[in-house]
């Protein structure tokens, strides 16, 4: 291959990686890829032609000598000056560029980069200083390592913790980082958020503030060297959350894969409800974040009492809980969800309110499912008085 041909192929931005990421990370960010653009579960007439690019990337990065001697070309192909892209066709791209641009630059530790990519809203939230104190805290304890970008959804008049946007797309993304403490490669996915404001495409994080946020990764930071390595690792394979007894985020991922083999298999169905538990009282003497999670657990016991044998609950965030329903398209859901709902009662001197959401399995992977279901959640659909359909999106309770 020439490296000065200007058909040059980076391999690396086709798997996503960064160009010292190390093999493992090679190979789950090109699993990643491989399920999203195999012909057999991609039906986008590109899709034999991407997956055909993936391979080929990946059989050249994950060969250390072939890797070696493409790498010599890489570098002198990004010394000349680069042509600008062209524009792609697709609705999404434009958006997808900015999330794709900010993730590139978080991988190559450019955090001026990726702070000008967010949106006028989160800059007048927090300064870059305290951006690249988050992200200089975040990478004491993570390497990144690589990302997928999947678009799932899109809006036009749509709010965003209370800022109007012309337009909002929902994306997917499949992070992979390598955590500094234990050495494992770990996999995540997240839901992001990008908006268009004047003409152009940011990414919404919709963060009020990063300070606790830092002071928690610092404090971790702090704790490392004390942590049993064994024991952490241990505990992110968890597949039961402690304070409800439910599955966990993981061990729901776990059996909803379990049941989308059997729903492809026998052509069964099933859905999802997502409540969220909203604490609005208070007890003497009780911190806000523990009378939450008090509530939480109150409705957690009776939401116990009331699930068949087959059906599934998990604690998948602080304030979430999901329950799998088997066998049950959107119509049975609903008649469920009616009935879960009116069995929970605030007791024990306790206030919340309980709010459920319904998502019938649509022939996605779990954790497009799972996501696409929280996302849902968050949002609620409003007709004003112009007639005009907006969208209302809340990020407050998104994982970080």
């Amino acid at each position: 291959m020439n490296a000065l041909n200007k058909e040059f192929l980076d391999y690396y931005m086709i798997l996503q990686v960064h160009q010292d990421a190390e093999p493992e990370i090679v190979k789950s960010a090109y699993r990643r890829l491989a399920q999203m653009n195999h012909p057999d579960i991609n039906t986008n007439n590109k899709a034999t032609e991407r997956m055909q690019l993936i391979n080929q990337a990946y059989t050249i990065i994950s060969d250390p000598e072939q890797r070696k001697n493409y790498h010599r070309q890489w570098l002198a192909y990004n010394r000349r000056p680069q042509p600008k892209p062209a524009t792609a066709a697709e609705p999404h791209a434009a958006a997808q560029k900015a999330l794709d641009a900010y993730f590139r630059s978080l991988l190559h530790d450019s955090w001026k980069s990726a702070y000008m990519q967010l949106s006028y809203k989160d800059r007048s939230m927090f300064t870059l200083e305290e951006f690249c104190e988050w992200k200089e805290a975040v990478k004491v304890l993570y390497q990144m390592g690589s990302y997928v970008i999947k678009p799932f959804r899109a809006y036009e008049k749509c709010v965003v913790n209370d800022t109007e946007y012309e337009c909002v797309h929902v994306f997917s993304v499949f992070l992979t980082d390598r955590d500094n403490r234990t050495g494992k490669v770990n996999e995540e996915t997240y839901t992001k958020y990008v908006v268009k404001e004047k003409g152009e495409w940011f990414v919404c994080l919709g963060y009020a503030q990063l300070q606790p946020i830092i002071y928690k990764l610092k404090y971790l930071a702090t704790q490392a060297p004390a942590i049993d390595p064994e024991r952490v690792y241990r505990e992110t394979l968890l597949k039961y959350d402690k304070l409800t007894g439910f599955f966990s985020r993981k061990g729901l991922l776990d059996v909803m894969e379990k049941e989308i083999a059997r729903a492809r298999r026998f052509r069964s169905t099933f859905s999802l409800v997502i409540f969220t538990i909203d604490a609005f009282g208070a007890i003497p003497g009780i911190a806000s974040k523990d009378y939450a999670q008090m509530c939480l657990a109150n409705a957690a016991v009776q939401l116990q009492d009331t699930l068949r044998t087959l059906d599934s609950a998990a604690r998948i965030a602080d304030s979430y809980i999901a329950v799998l329903l088997i066998e049950a398209n959107a119509f049975s859901a609903q008649k469920a969800l009616k009935r879960l709902q009116s069995a929970i009662r605030p007791s024990d001197g306790l206030e919340y309110r309980i709010n459920g959401h319904v998502h019938a399995y649509r022939g996605e992977a779990a954790e497009d499912t799972l996501l696409q279901a929280e996302h849902e959640t968050r949002m609620r659909v409003v007709t004003g008085k112009d007639n005009v359909k907006r969208y209302y999106i809340n990020l407050d309770d998104q994982r970080v």
